[in-house]
């Protein structure tokens, strides 16, 4: 059930690469490390950001271009799609590139436009992408819900 509605409303908008777009990507920031770029990111994306000794060779770099940032989703695949543990753990489904900020999403989900920029810097264009190899593994390895779990709202 929730695997069709995901099937037929969300997946089909969902896409490699979505320029002028924000799909909301924030929940680890990478920036550049310039004091500059650092006080451009704002607040969240600072407050969200990697120390720079926890990261990886490619986390480093993720900041430089949308390319970059996308590189962070591929470094989580196992050596083998069927390492169904580790592709339950995947927490990299998306990610969002905008003015030297990379951030990074352990959830998929779809966003909204954003609009082009007036000029001809490409450090402003909003760039958002999905890695969809990464989300499918995802699915298949969760498999089929059996009944869905709502959570009701506490009252006050």
């Amino acid at each position: 059930m929730i695997r069709d509605l995901y099937e037929s409303l969300i997946a089909p908008k969902m896409q490699k690469t979505r320029e002028d777009w924000d799909n909301g990507s924030d929940d680890v920031c990478y920036i550049n490390p310039d004091p500059e770029a650092q006080e451009r990111a704002d607040g969240q994306a600072r407050d969200r950001q990697k120390k720079e000794e926890e990261m990886s060779e490619i986390e480093k770099e993720a900041w430089k271009s949308p390319r970059q940032c996308e590189r962070v989703c591929e470094s989580e695949d196992p050596e083998s799609s069927d390492d169904k543990d580790k592709q339950l753990g995947r927490t990299c489904f998306q990610y969002r590139w905008h003015d030297e900020v990379c951030c990074t999403s352990k959830s998929f989900k779809l966003g909204q436009p954003k609009p082009e920029p007036t000029d001809d810097n490409s450090k402003t264009r909003w760039t958002s992408g999905w890695y969809m190899k990464g989300i499918h593994d995802w699915i298949e390895a969760m498999g089929e819900c059996k009944e869905p779990e709502w959570k009701t709202p506490e009252l006050s």
